[in-house]
């Protein structure tokens, strides 16, 4: 019974390993993106119209790429996800999705939930900010 005990406790650690594996690997796809926006010469960042290169955010998965836009520009009060669609589509983020705002309203909670970034309210809306 106490193997069976220590077998469950390791899955869980197994688990949460895992999972800060996929934060970090997130994190460190931000860092890249953010490391070849310098390395194109790109010396503003509020400059949101489309690079030659295809764009910061080119080849991003989601969550990383709204990571990466809360963390630029998400001062408080926070940005709204209409403004996030905004920011990512004129960097070049692409999606199959018919209409971004849902996927990125969702994967924009999840990050609250797994408090990588926080939330606040601007005219009666959701918004969402670094920490």
């Amino acid at each position: 019974m106490r193997k069976l005990g220590e077998m469950a406790q390791l899955e869980q650690d197994k688990q949460a390993i895992q999972s800060k594996i996929n934060e970090v690997g997130f994190e460190l796809r931000g860092i890249e993106s953010a490391i070849k926006t310098v390395c194109n010469g790109v010396a503003d960042e509020e400059d949101t119209t489309p690079h030659l290169n295809g764009g910061k955010y080119a080849g991003v998965s989601l969550t990383p790429a709204v990571l990466d836009v809360i963390a630029t520009h998400g001062d408080p009060p926070g940005l709204l996800a209409g403004e996030i669609i905004e920011k990512l589509n004129a960097e070049g983020f692409k999606s199959a999705a018919k209409d971004l705002f849902p996927t990125i309203y969702g994967a924009a909670l999840r990050l609250v939930k797994s408090g990588q970034i926080g939330e606040g309210r601007r005219d009666n809306k959701r918004t969402f900010m670094r920490k």
